[in-house]
């Protein structure tokens, strides 16, 4: 019974503290057109949080999502605390998607704090942002 203790208690343990799970945000593209996705940093702050390469151009993301895929930019480790999303969204000027002939703009720090958290996913850490394009 002793035994049976000890081992329970090492494996909650273990759970609780084991993972320093990575976090991102992931574009979804479901528009049945394939998707344009730019991201206009903020200069001053961006350093901080961009590391994707892959389509940057000067001070923007260039981030193009093939219809029915999904390309993400991750973080590293860490989860989306109402912090880590403030400091996420004033890093961002403003970020744009295009798709199926439809344009949607989110031109402030207040309209990208409020995409992020309405869009976090996680049931204990938040550690994703989904963005489905329609």
């Amino acid at each position: 019974m002793k035994n049976t203790f000890k081992i329970l208690l090492f494996i909650a343990v273990s759970l609780l503290s084991g993972c320093d799970p990575i976090h991102g945000i992931f574009f979804i593209n479901e528009s049945g057109s394939n998707a344009l996705v730019t991201i206009k940093l903020d200069t001053l702050d961006a350093e901080d949080y961009f590391f994707y390469e892959d389509g940057r151009i000067g001070d923007s993301l260039i981030i193009n999502v093939p219809v029915g895929t999904s390309k993400d930019l991750t973080f590293g480790i860490g989860t989306w605390s109402d912090w880590a999303v403030e400091n996420l969204s004033q890093s961002i000027e403003w970020l744009k998607i295009e798709a199926a002939g439809k344009e949607v703009q989110y031109k402030s720090s207040d309209a990208l704090y409020q995409l992020f958290l309405d869009n976090r996913k996680g049931s204990w850490q938040k550690t994703a942002i989904e963005i489905k394009i329609e």
